[in-house]
């Protein structure tokens, strides 16, 4: 059976019309064939298995039945991994953006796992690469299991909790509001208030806000891009060490920034003075099974702002407020049971009809990913997330990998068709804090 939070997501059903695709995109240095893309799938992922014998990833090999409207694993009949992985040969990195936005909203095959590889040949390209493709839905796991998937492939020792600091001060406020029994009962008292407070809050009025379109204006075709280059960590640690506030503050500052020339740029819709966003968490001690281990909240993001340090700190103080609430802790004990309800319910319930965008910023590798014989390597990967049940037109993720971030956009056609303003919204975050660097304020 699904675990309750994988049943949140499985109500779109990924064999109709799925809503909550994810796809990574990795850039290798090399020229790959089929066979050993096969050979690697079939070695790390498909036949790995714990210390005990059991296997790692048998998700891989099942798909999803429903029995009494609840959601069950099923093996596969006749598992074949060519089934699921597949090559194709392009002319432009056009066609591949073409690619990657069919994706995003591709149904999976009846009675095969709701995943797919796609290993791709670019023919009009000056660089001896080659692209792979990984596309799933989330009702399997979440981008955190994605990379303990990749890190299988390596043989180095990956950093692949990056954010293990981060964890534990998540884990630190937890505690605050949730350890002793005098600090449980001032959780009980603040939940309600906060939580009444927050459905006030994260709701953007589609009356006054034009970004945040009713879902019958929504065309659910969906667009994708990426910047042109990775932002170096580098840059947002000065960033963050010259303001004094938090790297995931310097990152959304950025996000926010490029969200608001995207706005500028189409006049008759206008500039609101604040949209929210959805903002999946991960947890501590997730699990290497392939599973879904989060937790969700809002931010309020200052789209309004004209002054870069305003917006800076405004963001900051906004983040801080965050960790110190409640919220995420209700959501990490609400989502497990919301899990367990009817899926008829689910769908009502878990469809965002509250946020004009989702933003996922996600740790990746702090270094390459390399097989045991060094001959594949991986020189660059990206994360597309999908926009999901009820009416949110925008998201952006954010991948670190091997000291650089990726910047990615899904944009729905009813906010934006325009690829050229796409390609700018990713690009705009690095502008942003080469702007915030280079500027000898302080705030105001």
């Amino acid at each position: 059976m699904l675990s309750t939070r994988s049943a949140l997501l499985a109500t779109d059903w990924p064999y109709h019309r799925p809503l909550f695709n994810l796809t990574v995109k990795l850039t290798f240095k090399e020229t790959l064939t089929l066979d050993q893309i096969m050979s690697l799938i079939e070695t790390k992922w498909i036949h790995a298995t714990f210390d005990t014998g059991q296997l790692k990833y048998p998700e891989l090999r099942q798909y999803l039945t429903k029995w009494m409207g609840f959601f069950f694993w099923k093996s596969e009949q006749d598992f074949r991994l060519e089934r699921h992985i597949s090559e194709i040969h392009l002319k432009t990195q056009k066609d591949l953006g073409q690619l990657i936005d069919a994706l995003v909203l591709k149904p999976f095959e009846e009675g095969l796992s709701p995943w797919r590889g796609i290993l791709v040949q670019i023919e009009n390209s000056s660089k001896n690469q080659t692209v792979a493709l990984l596309s799933w839905h989330h009702c399997m796991w979440d981008g955190f299991s994605t990379i303990n998937l990749f890190s299988e492939l390596t043989s180095s020792d990956i950093q692949k909790r990056d954010y293990s600091n981060k964890m534990k001060d998540f884990e630190r406020y937890r505690n605050q509001y949730y350890g002793t029994f005098c600090q449980k009962c001032l959780f009980l008292l603040r939940a309600p208030y906060e939580i009444i407070l927050a459905n006030v809050e994260s709701y953007d009025p589609i009356q006054s806000n034009s970004w945040h379109l009713p879902q019958r204006e929504l065309q659910r075709v969906w667009k994708t891009a990426s910047g042109k280059k990775a932002i170096d960590i580098k840059l947002i640690k000065k960033v963050k060490a010259k303001f004094g506030v938090s790297f995931t503050s310097v990152l959304t500052a950025g996000i926010t920034s490029a969200t608001r020339n995207l706005m500028m740029k189409n006049p008759p819709r206008g500039v609101p003075e604040f949209i929210n966003a959805g903002f999946p968490l991960p947890l501590p001690r997730h699990t290497k099974k392939l599973r879904n281990f989060w937790a969700l909240t809002t931010l309020k993001l200052p789209v309004g702002e004209k002054d870069p340090v305003k917006r800076l700190f405004k963001i900051e103080r906004r983040l801080q407020r965050l960790k110190r609430s409640t919220k995420p802790v209700m959501s990490i004990l609400l989502l497990p049971l919301l899990g367990g309800l009817f899926p008829w319910m689910l769908k009502f319930i878990f469809s965002n009809r509250y946020t004009s965008m989702t933003i996922s910023i996600m740790p990746g590798p702090s270094e390459e990913i390399k097989d045991s014989t060094g001959e594949i390597t991986a020189d660059g990967m990206e994360f597309y997330i999908s926009l999901a049940q009820g009416n949110t037109g925008l998201g952006i993720s954010a991948l670190s990998y091997n000291g650089r971030i990726s910047i990615c956009a899904t944009v729905d056609g009813g906010i934006e068709d325009r690829h050229d303003l796409l390609q700018d919204l990713t690009d705009d975050v690095e502008k942003e804090m080469q702007e915030l660097l280079a500027l000898n304020v302080e705030e105001s």
